[in-house]
């Protein structure tokens, strides 16, 4: 009896390392995937460098009435995706928070599904290449854009900024943009934003860069 007993035991006890074998296989293969998720490189968009808000950074403004104010950005990068036709998702990808919103380079990140002509829910700020732009967003009026000059040297509170590039904003009624300009804004070559005019009914008020920290 013990020996006809023999290879009925071999067999179960067969069975059951292949059991053990297969549930440790599974095992490891749930932990390589695991630690390939972890491991997945994610793309940084860096900012442009006539706007380069790095985490960590601030710029702080006197106004035509003499208050102050600051600009600041989130502490590190973030991740943020969009999506082609709302179905494909691009991304993720770390991009840094300038007053709260995704910057992309030179592309303040809107909203995920709009009808821009750049990206999808991105909107250009400013360029150092292209001289005019049109931006259709998911609002009415649409933004219309313009660089006035590039290259050039402007003082502001006593202080001389080299290069800079000037950004005129319009509300654009369909295709043409309205003749008055709504916003001017310039920016400095590895600074930002040094200063700003809004125009409205009241008349133009207009903040200047005091000081600032880019945190590189």
């Amino acid at each position: 009896m013990k020996k006809a007993s023999e290879p009925m035991v071999n067999l179960t006890t067969f069975i059951s390392i292949l059991q053990r074998l297969f549930i440790l296989g599974l095992f490891f293969l749930i932990c390589a995937a695991c630690n390939k998720d972890k491991n997945e490189i994610i793309e940084t968009i860096e900012p442009g460098s006539y706007f380069p808000v790095y985490p960590g950074s601030y710029w702080r403004y006197i106004d035509s009435n003499g208050d102050t104010l600051s600009r600041t950005t989130g502490p590190k990068y973030v991740e943020d995706i969009y999506y082609v036709g709302g179905v494909a998702k691009q991304g993720p990808y770390y991009v840094p928070l300038y007053e709260g919103k995704p910057i992309w380079g030179y592309y303040e990140h809107y909203n995920n599904l709009s009808h821009s002509y750049d990206y999808p829910g991105f909107v250009l700020i400013l360029s150092d290449s292209m001289y005019s732009w049109n931006t259709y967003i998911s609002r009415t009026p649409a933004l219309w854009r313009k660089v006035v000059f590039r290259d050039s040297s402007i003082n502001v509170l006593g202080h001389n900024y080299y290069p800079t590039i000037m950004v005129e904003e319009y509300r654009a009624d369909g295709t043409s943009p309205n003749l008055a300009w709504e916003y001017k804004r310039y920016y400095a070559k590895h600074i930002g934003l040094i200063k700003e005019e809004h125009r409205n009914y009241s008349g133009v008020y207009t903040i200047y860069l005091l000081d600032y920290h880019i945190n590189y």
